[in-house]
């Protein structure tokens, strides 16, 4: 699961972690192999530590959703390719679908 959140995702451009934990985590092979850098943050008080947070996940939630609409766009794209349109003239028959409700 670790791999999984530490990847980027190819619709939002970001990681799991990015989104929900607004930061990338380390693994112990990251610390193992090379020195922590650009991570050492120091705040004054706990409410300029999750103003800071707040920031950062507000502006990361932005970029994945215009990332997602674009993303949403190409596969719409895509699709239509593929897809046939169909016209119906009047008085023609056709086969109409009435969902059943299952009670219970």
């Amino acid at each position: 699961m670790a791999a999984y959140r530490a990847s980027r995702h190819e619709s939002t451009k970001f990681t799991p972690n990015m989104l929900v934990l607004g930061r990338e985590n380390r693994a112990l092979a990251d610390l193992v192999l090379s020195p922590v850098q650009g991570q050492s943050e120091q705040f004054d008080s706990v409410d300029d530590y999750v103003f800071d947070l707040q920031s950062k996940l507000l502006e990361a939630h932005r970029l994945a959703r215009s990332h997602l609409h674009v993303a949403a766009e190409s596969r719409k794209e895509t699709y239509d390719i593929k897809v046939k349109r169909t016209t119906f003239g009047v008085g023609q028959w056709v086969w109409y679908l009435i969902p059943r409700k299952l009670v219970g």
